[in-house]
């Protein structure tokens, strides 16, 4: 019995010896491990929201793109509605013009053909040698009536004894030599015409070529390329010159029927 209390080791008592340390992981190492986890795991959604930024990016430039593109087919449609409405005005105003000026010179051509018969009135009365003869006295009546009408169709005659030469209103059948100044309206062989604020028919006329009645016979007669110097300078002047209002002495017969 002594003998094994003295050979065993007692029960109470653990045998002695070195002691193992047995060490856990660093905190560091754990806070690392841990943000480098994280990191990971936030990475794709990371990536997902940086896509989905860079789609609305996208997005957001498209329909920027698209709304200049609706604003200037909207500016264009505009300019192009208002252009449209502007040529159909001119349009109108246009025919207007066109109907009106029918109306009022429709009858040009008439007018002319008819101012015959009023030269020929004219000169038959001018002519007559008994005033108070019933036929003269009935030709009288008829130009009255005759310059009544053209006057409602805004026909009125002018003329242009005395005048300077105006292409624009008179027609030169000749030159002659007579006591007027060169250029000036010595014979009026027919009153012109206006209608309204248009010339209807130009007075026909003779006009002085400047050497007086002494020219007849020569002795203050010009050479020839003086004179043709004069009629091409008269040409050119025709297509400058416009129409004038003005009026010269009326026949003995004109006075009675013009009103």
């Amino acid at each position: 019995m002594s003998k094994e209390k003295n050979g065993s080791p007692s029960s109470g008592k653990e045998a002695s010896g070195p002691a193992i340390e047995i060490e856990g992981p660093d905190a560091d190492e754990v806070g690392a491990t841990a943000t480098v986890e994280a990191k990971e795991e936030a990475a794709p959604a990371e990536k997902a929201i940086e896509s989905d930024v860079a789609f609305l990016e996208l997005e957001i430039e498209k329909l920027r793109r698209d709304v200049e593109k609706a604003r200037a087919d909207a500016a264009q449609a505009a300019d192009a509605r208002m252009r449209a409405l502007a040529e159909l005005d001119n349009v109108r105003k246009r025919s207007e013009r066109e109907k009106d000026d029918i109306r009022k010179y429709g009858i040009e051509s008439l007018l002319r053909e008819v101012l015959g018969v009023w030269d020929n009135l004219t000169r038959a009365v001018d002519h007559a040698t008994n005033k108070t003869d019933p036929v003269v006295e009935g030709v009288e009546m008829v130009l009255r009536q005759f310059a009544d009408v053209l006057q409602r169709f805004g026909v009125v005659p002018f003329h242009a004894l005395g005048e300077i030469f105006n292409p624009a209103r008179h027609e030169a059948i000749s030159r002659a030599p007579m006591d007027a100044p060169l250029g000036t309206v010595g014979v009026e062989v027919a009153c012109g015409f206006m209608i309204r604020d248009r010339l209807l028919r130009p007075a026909m006329v003779v006009v002085s070529d400047g050497r007086g009645e002494e020219g007849k016979d020569g002795s203050n007669h010009r050479d020839a390329d003086t004179q043709r110097s004069e009629e091409e300078e008269t040409g050119d002047k025709k297509e400058e010159a416009g129409p004038e209002a003005g009026a010269g002495a009326l026949t003995e017969a004109e006075e009675k029927f013009v009103p």
